[in-house]
């Protein structure tokens, strides 16, 4: 876990960070990128289950989640649209607009791209990072007497 989570997390950060593209906040950018990753046809998806997803992952009120997409309604960004779900009156639609879609398009471009060709270089730090990441979490594996010391911890007799 000590490896896992550093990794994991810088490599979400630096995604994010060319998805937000200086313009949205992290929760707005995983709004957008859950529409297009799991909406229907990568284009809309029900609010209640972004809803879900951004109150589960950022763990942030209805009401924060409400002002994050009504922010990104709204001129200058007017990424998505909330409309009437056709097949029920209570439902409500997040729906990409034309600008939600290409903003995503360019976004999904960048994170491709990473180092290799783009001059921003959205993931020039992952490599140092990951380096930095490997050498401190060998230097913490237990060795020798430590080790065993540790296993005798986790053993059901040690305890």
């Amino acid at each position: 876990m000590e490896f896992f989570f550093p990794v994991h997390y810088e490599i979400g950060t630096a995604l994010e960070d060319v998805v937000r593209s200086e313009a949205l906040s992290r929760q707005q950018a995983a709004s957008l990128w859950l529409i297009r990753s799991q909406g229907e046809g990568g284009r809309r998806m029900r609010r209640k289950d972004v809803e879900t997803n951004m109150r589960r992952w950022f763990e942030v009120t209805s009401a924060a989640v409400s002002k994050a997409l009504r922010a990104m309604m709204r001129p200058p960004l007017e990424l998505i649209d909330i409309i009437e779900d056709p097949h029920s009156g209570r439902e409500k639609l997040i729906v990409l607009t034309p600008k939600g879609k290409a903003f995503l398009d360019s976004a999904a471009e960048r994170a491709t791209a990473g180092s290799g060709g783009n001059t921003r270089r959205p993931f020039a730090r992952t490599g140092r990072f990951r380096h930095r990441v490997l050498r401190s979490s060998y230097a913490r594996v237990p060795t020798g007497a430590d080790a065993q010391s540790n296993q005798a911890d986790r053993s059901p007799e040690g305890r």
